[in-house]
């Protein structure tokens, strides 16, 4: 399984945190002309990171990923089956989601593309 993006970005990490906590093997790399290359532009057609390949399925968008990613491997699923522990799984999420990631993409943002490190991620 591929996953492309920069661990930089919190919408890929968020997937490659939760295929190394359900142990799915897999690789971070990102294609060597970017989000925005045409080779990119086959994976994912809306030229923003992350999406995944796993054989012949291609997913983007995180969310979607981080559920392929809890269905594929039944061992130490990612949320809880008891309601309480599960909502305060879904609370650190959702504070996260809310009040963290927003500024992070925003310094993120604040980068100069001249002087920023390459993409690609092994």
């Amino acid at each position: 399984m591929n996953i492309y993006g920069s661990i930089l970005s919190p919408y890929v990490a968020r997937c490659v945190l939760a295929a190394r906590f359900k142990g799915v093997k897999h690789t971070l790399s990102m294609l060597k002309d970017g989000s925005k290359s045409p080779a990119y532009l086959k994976i994912n057609p809306l030229g923003k990171v992350p999406a995944m390949k796993d054989g012949k399925l291609v997913l983007f968008e995180s969310t979607v990923i981080v559920e392929y990613l809890n269905a594929k491997s039944k061992t130490k699923p990612l949320v809880p089956t008891n309601a309480k522990a599960a909502a305060k799984v879904r609370q650190i999420a959702a504070i996260f989601s809310e009040y963290v990631q927003p500024p992070i993409i925003a310094i993120l943002r604040q980068r100069d593309p001249a002087t920023t490190r390459s993409w690609t991620q092994s």
